[in-house]
């Protein structure tokens, strides 16, 4: 079989996040990624997905740094002949990774996309992709990363793909965060952040502030932040980072 073809054999399980000082609810399917299992064949799927891939070893980001090389984090393949790939050029073996994304139609490369450096922070790594259909025939790509050795840090880039064109935008990043997309309405989005003024263990529920963004032409334009009431649980947002909601 074509290595591009060949489907993953995933566990799948069905997720529900419900944290008792939250109202954030999940029920999307959720596959958990080995980092030798890069390739995801969704071309024929419509329903939304999330998948979770796990940091590379040791060895392996050290074998990449004395090399130069990259390494081949995720590969997913949409309807048309469209190929997504996520990369990392580790720099050091921990902590700087050059992540970016290469959109190709048709076994060539169409589009690339610096995440990291669109973000301002290279010191983020791969940890989820969100795949979401939309009403008008596109793909909502979320693309989840994170840094820190407790995910502190949580950057947010979402791909819009067509069969014509490949848009990416970054949102805010957070600290402690997640994000919220909606299927009906792929242009919106809503940046979940810890609030600053908290003191205390990494593990105690924190406050927590949300801003509303809009997709534009070059970026997304985010309102005010809004503080909401009550206190969450943070391994309840990052885990996943991402919440899709109708």
């Amino acid at each position: 079989m074509h290595p591009l073809l060949r489907i993953v054999v995933a566990t799948l399980t069905i997720g529900f996040a419900m944290d008792a000082h939250a109202d954030t609810f999940r029920g999307t399917e959720m596959q958990t990624q080995h980092s030798s299992e890069v390739t995801v064949n969704w071309s024929k799927q419509s329903t939304s997905v999330i998948l979770h891939y796990l940091a590379p070893s040791f060895n392996e980001y050290e074998i990449a740094v004395s090399k130069s090389s990259d390494i081949l984090r995720a590969e997913i393949l949409l309807k048309d002949g469209t190929i997504i790939q996520f990369y990392e050029t580790p720099k050091e073996v921990f902590g700087f990774y050059e992540s970016r994304i290469v959109v190709k139609r048709h076994g060539r490369a169409a589009t690339t996309f610096k995440v990291g450096r669109i973000l301002r922070d290279q010191a983020l790594t791969l940890a989820y992709v969100a795949l979401v259909p939309t009403k008008d025939g596109e793909v909502m790509v979320i693309c989840n990363y994170e840094g820190g050795a407790t995910g502190a840090r949580q950057g947010f880039a979402i791909l819009r793909v067509s069969n014509k064109s490949a848009a990416l935008r970054v949102l805010p990043l957070t600290d402690y965060g997640k994000v919220v997309v909606f299927a009906a309405k792929p242009w919106m989005a809503e940046v979940w952040t810890a609030t600053s003024d908290y003191v205390g263990a990494t593990a105690t529920p924190r406050s927590y502030a949300t801003q509303a963004c809009n997709w534009s032409t070059s970026s997304y334009r985010c309102g005010p932040a809004k503080r909401l009431h009550g206190t969450f649980n943070t391994n309840a947002i990052i885990e996943p980072g991402i919440e899709i909601r109708p």
